[in-house]
């Protein structure tokens, strides 16, 4: 039998107020989010995609009377691992011990503590031995399998004395840091 009038109009009366009641609540939901939590959404968006770093400045060169450079900065890198991104902590330290000028057994039980997320191999690396770990690096990440996985090369600072000794006394020294220790 063919359902008539009566049957088909109660029939659209009640699909029409099923999509009323989910267009009503998909309104409800958009206004709830858009308007009353959006201040608490904005404020836990910005906390995941910003945090805050402290940039530290380079410090200036340091001339003679005659326009000499007495002390000056560099650029300079780190190496850093993070233990729990590397698989094979002995293949990582055959392969860096060399460039390193460490031993093979110190990077391996550095690269092997698993209970911190990310430890300093080596600081004050000059340009060719990074230029060497970023070749190595990128070779590596061919590999189906990477040993070098988990490896970050991080630019850093060096102070550098052209002069020597000369006039060290007045000029002064920085930490590995670059933390002024006396002088100037």
């Amino acid at each position: 039998m063919v359902p008539t009038g009566p049957t088909i109009r109660r029939r659209l009366a009640l699909a029409m107020v099923l999509f009323l009641a989910l267009f009503g609540l998909l309104a409800w939901q958009l206004f709830r989010l858009q308007v009353l939590e959006a201040a608490d959404l904005q404020r836990r968006a910005q906390s995941q995609w910003t945090r805050e770093s402290l940039i530290a400045p380079r410090r200036g060169a340091i001339y003679d009377r005659d326009g000499g450079v007495l002390a000056m900065s560099a650029t300079a890198y780190t190496l850093s691992v993070s233990p729990r991104q590397v698989a094979d902590p002995q293949a990582l330290a055959q392969a860096l011990a060399p460039i390193l000028d460490m031993e093979a057994e110190t990077i391996a039980q550095r690269a092997g503590d698993r209970s911190k997320g990310g430890v300093t191999l080596k600081r004050q690396l000059d340009a060719q031995v990074a230029q060497q770990l970023r070749v190595m690096m990128a070779q590596s990440a061919q590999q189906a399998e990477d040993p070098l996985q988990g490896l970050y090369l991080e630019e850093d600072q060096r102070r550098y004395y052209p002069m020597g000794d000369m006039a060290s006394q007045l000029i002064g020294l920085t930490t590995v840091d670059g933390v002024g220790q006396s002088g100037l």
